[in-house]
């Protein structure tokens, strides 16, 4: 990204499949937490002096909103998630209108799945369907499926229960990881990343003050400030090149504070090298 000046906030409200409208110009605040584990993402979003659209569509079953964000003409989708909840505050002369959302919450939360399975199968093919269930009953995108291994069953299967509990425990067994980015599931090793190309990180292309070396889910790792970039993601690859700090690093945990109206607007991260 060559120009990281004219902050630039958008943010869609909608339903799933239904109606969306696009509110930009306005002040807008959020913070947003992505993590590489299988909780649901977090975004806290205020906006103010919403229109009455779009506090109608705040309050309909199975809103949604997307955050896009970015610099002068050009923005990128920053969250995709559920509202979870949602209130109406005033604040001096202003309305605001706060929505606390969670990336694919509604289907980590509800999605079950019952399924039985022969001796022989292919445990591959029981972690894909279980995965597959989460897609098709909870609305949620099939992302990269990466490292998963063909293990024979020795006896049956039989799965009960809910969809994320059960992907946990069967990932957890292959040494995977599993997450849903920006509303994506993805499936990855614990030593690997995305396979996306790497985000370079400089003081020129957004890096602020020093990197620090410290440890990260038990290995070698580093903390990072930038400024906000959307392809600041959980699993991808991150190459830093400072005076501090150079390698390649797997991104496991990125905060993002944003306002069109004050300071705020960088991401706090962690990764771990490979």
């Amino acid at each position: 990204m060559d120009r990281l000046w004219q902050r630039h906030i958008a943010v869609t409200i909608g339903t799933r499949g239904g109606e969306a409208v696009k509110f930009d110009g306005l002040r807008i605040i959020f913070q947003v937490e992505k993590t590489s584990e299988s909780t649901a993402n977090t975004a806290k979003i205020s906006v103010y002096n919403l229109s009455g659209k779009g506090r109608a569509l705040v309050e309909k079953e199975k809103a949604i909103v997307i955050l896009e964000v970015g610099y002068g003409d050009s923005i990128e989708q920053l969250f995709y998630g559920d509202v979870t909840r949602a209130y109406i505050s005033r604040q001096g002369p202003d309305w605001v209108t706060t929505m606390e959302c969670g990336d694919g919450s509604q289907a980590l939360r509800s999605v079950h799945i019952d399924k039985s399975y022969a001796p022989g199968t292919d445990l591959k093919q029981v972690i894909r369907d279980v995965a597959q269930s989460i897609v098709d009953k909870g609305e949620v995108v099939m992302g990269s499926l990466l490292g998963i291994e063909s293990d024979k069953a020795q006896g049956g299967i039989s799965l009960s229960g809910r969809s994320k509990t059960i992907l946990d425990e069967l990932t957890a067994k292959q040494g995977l990881e599993w997450s849903v980015q920006d509303n994506v599931l993805q499936i990855l090793p614990k030593n690997q990343d995305s396979g996306l190309q790497a985000v370079l990180l400089t003081p020129e292309t957004g890096l602020v003050g020093s990197p620090v070396k410290r440890e990260v889910e038990g290995g070698l790792g580093v903390e990072f400030k930038a400024l906000i970039q959307p392809r600041l993601v959980p699993g991808r690859l991150v190459r830093i090149e400072s005076r501090e700090v150079e390698g390649d690093y797997k991104l496991v945990e990125v905060k993002f504070a944003g306002d069109t109206h004050a300071d705020a607007f960088y991401a706090a991260a962690k990764a771990v090298a490979l």
